[in-house]
């Protein structure tokens, strides 16, 4: 199986990473009813969703590549209702896309939405064009440490490594490690543990 079809569903290693977010969330819970419910009545709609992206800066090197777009369509997805005492709070969905590519890899961007926040948390800092995260993928579909991905020669400084603002734009083109995707899950995580603080008083 390719990396393009592979990467169609959330992969172990992900459904790992989502399993985490939910016993972390429930173990830092300052409501000791809290439960997570898979949600069984995705409805099928949701997989017709469509997003044409412009590339802008995000995944062109080339300036005349620059004016095109990507479209983006939903390629996998997970939900979880949020209950306490078995009401229903929240309900987080776990959110895959693709943008299949004729040459080159595909694009593959992971977001989290939490439908009922009390709080205004705003967007996540790493987004990949207000979609999630754009993760980077192995040859085996696996997402890598920061460490592990081997930066072009020209945008290693002194150290070995990228400027920080270089890397920002390297992971937007190229995708980001498994500390990116694990940071993203621990800033949903703190919006919802501060919604239940909220609840609580």
């Amino acid at each position: 199986m390719s990396i393009i079809d592979s990467n169609k569903k959330f992969t172990h290693q992900e459904k790992k990473l989502i399993e985490n977010f939910i016993t972390k969330t429930k173990k830092e819970s300052p409501i000791n009813d809290l439960t997570f419910e898979y949600n069984l009545h995705v409805p099928e709609s949701v997989y017709k969703v469509s997003y044409d992206i412009p590339r802008g800066n995000l995944a062109a090197e080339k300036l005349s590549d620059r004016m095109l777009s990507d479209k983006f369509v939903v390629s996998d997805f997970i939900s979880y209702h949020v209950l306490i005492k078995g009401e229903s709070i929240d309900t987080i969905n776990f959110i895959k896309y693709v943008s299949k590519k004729i040459v080159g890899k595909d694009i593959v961007t992971i977001e989290i939405v939490r439908e009922k926040p009390i709080g205004n948390y705003g967007l996540y800092g790493m987004q990949y064009a207000d979609i999630g995260v754009r993760p980077y993928y192995t040859s085996n579909n696996y997402i890598p440490k920061e460490e592990q991905i081997e930066f072009p020669s020209h945008l290693k400084g002194l150290l070995g490594k990228p400027h920080p603002n270089e890397l920002d734009d390297y992971q937007q083109k190229n995708g980001c490690g498994v500390e990116i995707l694990e940071d993203y899950l621990l800033f949903i995580r703190s919006t919802l543990l501060n919604d239940l603080k909220k609840l609580k008083k």
